[in-house]
């Protein structure tokens, strides 16, 4: 059956082999009895809510563009993507203003646009500038449980001009 149409081409149309279409378009979405969807050109997005072995959500390239997951906004247009790179098997993040990652409903880590990172529910906000990195509470390299500010538990090597130490003033 048909329902509607636009530039005569049927806005809804089933099949007998259980397909719906959505259109009006010259390469329709399809989707199947189990919920599948698919672009007649190619590439699709699987939708499985617990009933089979996987949950979640699939989104397949037919190999001709990476696939892609995009949010946008319709009041600022695009927001960001988490897309595939390619052949080498990665995946990148993509936003257009900083990435934040929360932790129980708080902001607990900041990517800003600069490239810098600010971690920490007091400095998330701040943004240091490019290439830096600021941390609230005590840091620890080859130790889980920090005791000061910088704990190192194993060999340090400090390279460049030289390493300065700025001590308390005692008396006068």
């Amino acid at each position: 059956f048909s329902a509607n149409t636009i530039a005569g081409l049927p806005v809804i149309e089933a099949f007998s082999d259980n397909k719906v279409t959505l259109g009006p378009y010259s390469s329709p979405v399809i989707i199947d009895s189990s919920g599948n969807i698919s672009g007649s050109s190619g590439g699709e997005l699987n939708v499985y809510p617990g009933s089979t072995n996987y949950k979640g959500i699939n989104i397949i390239s037919d190999g001709s563009a990476r696939p892609s997951l995009e949010f946008k906004n319709e009041s600022q247009g695009d927001l960001g993507a988490i897309y595939g790179t390619g052949t080498d098997g990665g995946m990148h993040v993509f936003s257009y203003g900083p990435l934040s990652f929360m932790a129980n409903s708080d902001e607990v880590i900041r990517i800003h646009s600069s490239g810098a990172v600010s971690i920490g529910d007091d400095y998330v906000a701040t943004d240091p500038g490019g290439d830096k990195v600021i941390i609230e509470g005590d840091v620890g390299i080859g130790t889980t449980s920090p005791g000061t500010t910088l704990e190192v538990n194993g060999q340090a090597m400090v390279s460049g001009s030289g390493l300065w130490f700025k001590a308390p003033q005692f008396g006068a």
